[in-house]
């Protein structure tokens, strides 16, 4: 035991020196203006998901009981599965327990298609800045005999992304491209367009993850990817929903195959009455949220002009996610922490969740921000 703690005290005491040490930060006094969730649409305060959550906790308890194939797909599971869908314009969609655990156990699934159907792994085409839900789901996709092929694209360059899927045309097994189409770190956006015309081409299969896009774009914030061209659609509900749990929409025959086939979803406990509650009512609200979608990306592009105009870097932000790059992992703690104390709530980000000398305050925008309350944090940031 002794041994142990001093191979734990030597790793933290070399994580605290490169300046990348992560701790649970203290909750910040009340009153802070809040840049840093990702209840966009503040959501997770909205009085009909409240309800909601409360009156299907009244009726059906706190827990589910189960996992879904056993006892936890309880009444009602399916309806709002079934209205999710509805909203994507998809056939069908499956609830996880998360946006982590979804990718983590349906890339694996994957595999193993592409194992029963051609006798050869699947291939993986990712671009660079991927969640690392999907890095997890890859990764685990090279455990056993038919090992996964993860390829690596730079970050929005579908010329690469081009050269990989010509150089293993004629590899057998399927073909996926996986991407986000809002980027979690770097608030840009994916060529969906583009991403398109090479699985047809090519005879691949898109895979996008809509965590940070759901809700905020696209016809009544469904999201940016097209139903029609996109053959699975990861949406989170633990961001523009306000709640928890990931939906992917799919055809019917994926959700069939994903229920007998993605671990996550088999040996997990289902979420919670509650969950479900505010899932149902988040659904109904997101088509009716226009003028509160035009207020966040308002802000966010006042605050983009502004950075611009102090001489920050916001890298290539196009939506409600906006990163200062700071490079060095401890000045960015620092000016978070000059943020707190000021009032407000940012994330300090560092290597590894980004590239390395890519350290950054994330900013996130949502809808009980003012006009003022950006001029405010410009005012503490200073300049460079």
């Amino acid at each position: 035991m002794n041994f142990l703690n001093q191979a734990l005290e030597a790793a933290l005491t070399k994580r605290q020196e490169t300046g990348l040490f992560r701790k649970i930060p203290e909750p910040l006094e009340t009153g802070y203006i809040d840049l840093a969730s990702n209840d966009y649409l503040n959501l997770s305060k909205h009085p009909f998901l409240k309800q909601s959550s409360i009156e299907w906790t009244q009726k059906l308890g706190v827990g589910a009981t189960g996992s879904r194939l056993i006892s936890g797909s309880f009444l009602g599971y399916s309806e709002v599965e079934k209205a999710f869908a509805a909203f994507k314009k998809t056939e069908s969609a499956l609830l996880f327990n998360s946006g982590w655990q979804a990718n983590a156990s349906i890339l694996p699934a994957l595999n193993e298609l592409s194992r029963q159907i051609f006798s050869a792994p699947a291939l993986f085409f990712m671009d660079k800045l991927c969640h690392a839900s999907m890095i997890q789901g890859a990764n685990a996709s090279q455990a056993g005999h038919a090992k996964a092929k993860i390829l690596r694209f730079r970050h929005n360059d579908t010329d690469h992304l081009q050269s990989l899927l010509e150089r293993e045309k004629e590899t057998k097994g399927l073909k996926f491209i996986l991407t986000e189409s809002i980027f979690s770190m770097d608030g840009d956006r994916a060529n969906l367009k583009a991403l398109f015309e090479l699985k047809t081409h090519y005879q691949a299969i898109l895979y996008i993850d809509e965590a940070h896009a759901t809700g905020l774009f696209g016809a009544n914030g469904a999201g940016l990817a097209n139903p029609e061209e996109v053959e699975l659609i990861l949406s989170t509900g633990s961001k523009a929903m306000g709640s928890a749990g990931a939906f992917l929409c799919s055809s019917q025959k994926m959700r069939k195959f994903l229920i007998n086939m993605a671990s996550g979803f088999i040996y997990s406990t289902s979420l919670p009455p509650a969950i479900l509650g505010s899932l149902q009512a988040a659904t109904a609200l997101l088509p009716n949220l226009a003028k509160e979608r035009k207020h966040l990306l308002f802000l966010a592009q006042k605050f983009r002009n502004q950075l611009a105009e102090k001489g920050w870097n916001y890298l290539t932000s196009e939506s409600q996610i906006i990163p200062v790059l700071i490079k060095d992992p401890e000045k960015a703690l620092r000016l978070r922490d000059k943020l707190n104390k000021a009032g407000f709530r940012c994330g300090a980000i560092r290597p590894p969740t980004v590239p390395p000398h890519t350290a950054r305050l994330r900013f996130t925008m949502n809808t009980a921000l003012e006009e003022q309350d950006i001029e405010n944090v410009i005012k503490v940031l200073g300049t460079p």
